[in-house]
């Protein structure tokens, strides 16, 4: 603003046909007023001119507004408001926006926790599907013969007086037997069962000696295990020309046996089983 004091105003003078004192008073306020506004002035300027810092003060706001007077968006980002500078918090948000997040996550409530996350980390998320990490587990329960499944809570293993449950690194669940008075007993191998009736129907069939342990009967046609009923293999037969045949045995107590289906005289037939000592 240009110096308005510099310019001189002038006044009545006494040589003038009138009192000069009196008459000069309305232009020495106006000349007063003009002072107090140049000085005021220059003060609202220098205030301005120490508001653009290194910069004139238009360069300053062009750096971070638009001529509309719309914040820069690259502005606000150089500002730390890049997501890459934000840290874990949390608000209130509004209904609206809460009810949407509850659709997906119903235990959620104000205020709401966000975090910052890593590309990588939205990366490995989005390739997990839903349910990922369910997992049930079914077990044949032998008292019973039926199948019990485990679908939610937490699964125990716990040990028995012939199984015990080793947990070693990486996860990893072993299980081993153990021998003890509960579980004293001996091994038969390779033993030829008898007929049960006095002409051989070569389907029944009894094991002469102490009773065996239920449950540990072995049964093999010709080299080939089978297994207990309903669980049926094919067995070869002893002639190598013959197609071989559907089998499965069934005990019969604890001193014999089965078959489903007959085999001949000339199959070879062993068995092996386990005696409970006292």
């Amino acid at each position: 603003m240009p110096d308005l004091s510099s310019f001189s105003i002038p006044k009545y003078q006494a040589s003038d046909p009138y009192y000069y004192a009196y008459d000069n008073k309305p232009i020495d306020v106006i000349n007063q007023m003009i002072s107090l506004i140049n000085s005021q002035v220059d003060v609202n300027t220098q205030s301005i001119l120490n508001a653009g810092g290194s910069y004139t003060l238009p360069q300053r706001l062009n750096i971070s507004l638009y001529d509309n007077g719309s914040l820069k968006s690259s502005a606000v980002d150089t500002a730390l408001h890049n997501i890459g500078y934000h840290t874990d918090g949390s608000y209130s948000v509004s209904s609206a926006e809460l009810s949407a997040y509850q659709v997906n996550y119903p235990t959620v409530t104000n205020p709401v926790s966000f975090v910052r996350m890593l590309d990588a980390e939205r990366e490995k998320l989005a390739g997990i599907q839903t349910a990922a990490n369910a997992m049930n587990v079914s077990v044949v329960d032998n008292t019973s013969t039926s199948t019990i499944t485990f679908s939610t809570g937490t699964v125990n293993f716990q040990p028995s007086s012939t199984v015990i449950w080793k947990v070693a690194g990486g996860q990893i669940v072993t299980a081993e037997v153990t021998t003890g008075l509960t579980n004293a007993h001996q091994h038969y191998d390779n033993v030829v069962p008898s007929s049960a009736t006095l002409s051989p129907d070569y389907k029944t069939y009894t094991i002469s000696g102490p009773s065996f342990r239920a449950g540990s009967l072995k049964v093999f046609i010709n080299g080939l295990r089978i297994f207990p009923s309903p669980n049926e293999i094919y067995a070869p037969s002893s002639d190598p020309s013959l197609p071989w045949s559907l089998n499965s045995f069934t005990e019969n107590g604890t001193s014999g046996f089965i078959l489903a289906n007959a085999i001949t005289a000339n199959d070879i037939i062993l068995v092996d089983y386990e005696v409970t000592l006292s």
